[in-house]
């Protein structure tokens, strides 16, 4: 199958099961169709009403956040070991130095994949996936016990990790710090993804399982794409991209801060939700610049605004100074010709 083809059969999929989800509304709640084709109108103003109500709720979510200091010093986490494949991280200020501590894989895979698990069900779905990836190592974040058992229970022990993480800087900081735990060098290329659900959008899970699709649906797509990345150039690719200037206001704190410029005129790309794959090069810039030791917000259900919403940005900034590239998969397919 060529990656094309792929694609559409995705984009297929998921207007059949939205279809699907009309249809079941319509069987099981026929009285409530009729209703709302009748009175579509005032639902509507209804909702516009609530939105204005809703408005300060959404403003204070999204508010632009002061940047924070960093850690003085990087021995502010500590590691323990609960089993041979699961650990747990606490944040303290007397912890191990995360350099002094690697996880250690035998297994000789040159390719790896980082899971951050906050949702049990998007976890589950993720597992059906990966599980077939078995030349890929797999590093997973989560701060739930049951989850951490799922992926231990479920994946290959000798090719899998799983550090119990508290729920902090979502799963930015957990992909900042699993970066550090691993020997780098031995992987040429990598997969980030996570359990978004993003509720807010009311888009009953499609982005997430668009994205989860196009990176780790389809092993051979994925390992046909991963082959065209060298690892050597800072690459990052993923679904979509949007210019770093989304949401600017909202960001410009963090964002002025991080890349040291007028952002409104600077031309970087970034990939949205931070599901994405790409170089070791990339790695290996994230490691050095130890952007772990930022004092990530407090959680607060922010929809925006934080150090983490401006590192998803920055993230697709560091490819282009860097000489490397921020791209879509149909755009990484058409530069090597695999559409």
């Amino acid at each position: 199958m060529n990656l094309n083809d792929y694609i559409k059969i995705v984009e297929l999929t998921e207007r059949i099961e939205k279809s699907e989800r009309d249809l079941n509304f319509i069987i099981n709640h026929p009285f409530r169709f009729l209703a709302r084709s009748i009175f579509y109108p005032l639902i509507n103003i209804k909702k516009r009403i609530i939105n204005l109500k809703n408005r300060s709720d959404i403003y204070s979510r999204t508010r632009p956040m002061p940047v924070t200091e960093k850690y003085e010093t990087k021995n502010f986490f500590s590691i323990e070991s609960i089993s041979d494949r699961i650990y747990k991280l606490e944040i303290a200020n007397n912890g191990q130095e995360v350099e002094n501590f690697k996880v250690e894989f035998k297994t000789g895979n040159k390719k790896i994949i980082f899971v951050h698990a906050y949702y049990e069900d998007e976890a589950v779905e993720i597992i059906d996936n990966i599980s077939k990836f078995i030349d890929y190592d797999i590093v997973v974040s989560t701060p739930f016990d049951s989850i951490a058992e799922l992926f231990e229970r479920n994946m290959d022990n000798d090719r899998l990790v799983v550090v119990k993480f508290p729920n902090h800087g979502r799963d930015i900081f957990p992909f900042l710090i699993s970066i550090k735990l691993v020997d780098l060098d031995r992987y040429a290329c990598f997969i980030k993804i996570h359990t978004k659900r993003s509720e807010h959008l009311n888009d009953k899970g499609d982005w997430f399982k668009r994205n989860i699709r196009l990176l780790v649906g389809n092993k051979s797509i994925s390992d046909r794409l991963l082959s065209t990345v060298v690892p050597e150039t800072c690459t990052l690719v993923g679904v979509e991209k949007f210019p770093i200037q989304d949401h600017l206001e909202n960001n410009m704190p963090w964002l002025s801060h991080l890349v040291g410029s007028k952002v409104e005129s600077v031309k970087s790309y970034f990939i949205p939700g931070t599901m994405f794959f790409g170089t070791r090069s990339f790695l290996k810039l994230l490691d050095e610049m130890n952007l772990h030791l930022y004092k990530f917000e407090e959680e607060n259900s922010q929809l925006d605004g934080c150090c983490i919403h401006s590192l998803e940005r920055y993230f697709g900034h560091l490819t282009r100074v860097n000489k490397g590239e921020c791209l879509t998969i149909e755009e990484l397919a058409d530069k090597e010709q695999l559409l």
